[in-house]
């Protein structure tokens, strides 16, 4: 008897844990899945996103692409830490400049990767 009921109890918390972790992974990557080439990157980036609450990250080991949340400031102040202060925008692409040594322009091209997420592909 005893052992029927902590089996059954078992299997009850192995579902409950399953659909747990099922509903986070949709909440993260719900329409994202299928997106490009670059999708096991763009999902362990996520994770390390949602890890350190940062506003964004590199995706990949490249220096100039990031995932950034999808809230107007993220971008900003992302890049504000490195002395960029953003000048204008022009659709998708948000222009930043900073004047350290000299003036130096660097323009963020950016894509909705999820309803959550976007991608941003930098270029001095």
């Amino acid at each position: 008897m005893k052992s029927s009921r902590t089996t059954g109890l078992t299997l009850t918390i192995g579902i409950l844990a399953a659909s747990l972790c099922g509903a986070t992974y949709w909440f993260l990557f719900e329409g994202a899945i299928g997106q490009g080439e670059n999708d096991l990157q763009a999902h362990l980036a996520i994770f390390k996103l949602e890890g350190s609450m940062a506003s964004a990250v590199q995706l990949g080991s490249s220096s100039k692409r990031l995932l950034v949340r999808n809230k107007p400031s993220s971008l900003e102040r992302y890049l504000a830490r490195e002395g960029w202060q953003k000048s204008d925008q022009m659709g998708a692409t948000a222009i930043f400049e900073r004047n350290q040594p000299q003036k130096q322009t660097l323009y963020a091209s950016c894509g909705l990767y999820s309803p959550l997420y976007t991608i941003c592909d930098l270029s001095l």
